[in-house]
């Protein structure tokens, strides 16, 4: 899936902890060997109220239970992120520059809010320096639903729309594999 920088998440009482980049620590079978980022406190394990993420650089992510409210790079200047009805609404960088998120669409299999705006700011003058729009179109995966057997249909982005006026269009298909059992995302 795509995410941007600031998707870190804590999942399953803290046992799970994934990047923004697709890198996923789970520690139900232990700590993950031969990796460099882990718990600033070195413990290896479930951290359920939050705590400190130690990257590879030296940064830091701070979690505020499930949420990262910060994140520190490996010379102390902090970016921040502010939450609105539990969605990732403003990022802060130390510069003062920042990003605002807005989400107005959902994805009707599974009430996620989807992201439908970035702006960024000149956070101290408030003038808005760039912006770019997400749309979305419903797209059949190719499943069913184990209980119901209606197909499973998600939300997938389909544009995006530049400030400058350039764009960018993604089209999506079903997998070539026979059935329907486990087919939950279509195929960019």
């Amino acid at each position: 899936g795509w995410a941007h920088e600031y998707s870190w998440l804590l999942y399953t009482a803290g046992k799970k902890v994934v990047s923004p980049h697709g890198n996923a620590y789970d520690f139900h079978c232990g700590a993950p060997v031969g990796v460099s980022e882990g718990w600033d406190d070195g413990i290896q394990g479930p951290h359920p109220n939050g705590g400190t993420w130690r990257l590879a650089d030296g940064g830091k992510v701070n979690f505020n239970g499930s949420q990262v409210n910060y994140i520190e790079d490996p010379y102390g200047l902090r970016t921040t992120i502010e939450y609105q009805n539990g969605l990732r609404w403003r990022v802060t960088e130390p510069g003062g520059r920042c990003l605002v998120f807005t989400y107005n669409t959902t994805d009707p299999s599974d009430n996620t809010r989807l992201l439908t705006r970035v702006e960024a700011y000149d956070y101290y003058n408030g003038h808005r320096i760039d912006w770019v729009g997400y749309s979305y179109t419903n797209v059949d995966s190719g499943g069913r639903d184990p209980i119901n057997g209606q197909p499973i249909i998600k939300k997938m982005l389909t544009g995006v729309t530049y400030s400058d006026g350039t764009s960018a269009s993604y089209a999506y298909t079903t997998d070539n594999v026979q059935g329907t059992q486990n087919k939950m995302y279509p195929l960019l």
